[in-house]
């Protein structure tokens, strides 16, 4: 009994954290322009998550690196 009410307690952190780190990236994107959102929605991109400025480009979608 022990072992699975320290098994739910870790579940719900993991749960937690991980959606407080989706909140931050959210708020990230503001450093991208509504023009170049605009532009990536035009080519069939998803921006409202993963989207952020890296480098000389763009990450779009978590992994896709555009420049």
């Amino acid at each position: 009994m022990k072992k699975l009410t320290y098994c739910l307690i870790m579940a719900l952190g993991v749960i937690f954290l991980s959606c407080k780190s989706q909140k931050e990236e959210v708020k990230r994107n503001n450093d991208v322009s509504d023009e170049i959102i605009s532009k990536l929605q035009a080519a069939g991109f998803v921006t409202n998550e993963g989207l952020r400025k890296f480098e000389d480009g763009y990450l779009v979608e978590y992994d896709i690196y555009l420049t």
